[in-house]
Order: structure tokens, then C-alpha cells, then sequence
């Protein structure tokens, strides 16, 4: 749970949701060609979407990596 709460707090000082950051994380990892993600409304597609709106940087891969340890 305190990691949770630390990637939601940096996914908030970036001003995107978790989930986006998630969704973003997992695309730019190293071998991965897609994120199998879900959505029972349009509500959540469009928020599974704006994933695609994120750029993470090495800075922002170093933090993540960190806190996952």
C-alpha cells in the first residue's frame, strides 16, 4: 500500500492519473509491444486513453524503478 500511495503521489506532482502513468510505464518497458487493458465503460476507455498523452522521461523511469524498488 505505501508504494501505491508513492507512485499515486508521483503520478499526481506530474498531474496525470495512476492509471495513465501505469499504462505508460508498462508501454515503454523494454520488450513490451502492448498493454492489454480493460474498460467496461466509455468512461473508463477514455481514461485508458489519455495514457497515450504521457511521455515518460529516464528521470521518470529512475523515480518509478525506485520506488518499486
Amino acid at each position: 500500500i505505501k508504494i501505491v500511495q508513492k507512485l499515486k503521489d508521483y503520478a499526481d506532482n506530474r498531474k496525470v492519473s495512476l492509471l495513465s502513468l501505469a499504462i505508460q510505464w508498462v508501454m515503454t518497458r523494454p520488450g513490451v509491444t502492448c498493454a492489454l487493458v480493460g474498460a467496461n465503460s466509455a468512461a473508463q476507455m477514455t481514461e485508458n486513453i489519455k495514457a497515450l498523452d504521457i511521455r515518460l522521461t529516464r528521470s521518470d523511469h529512475l523515480a518509478i524503478d525506485k520506488i518499486l524498488g
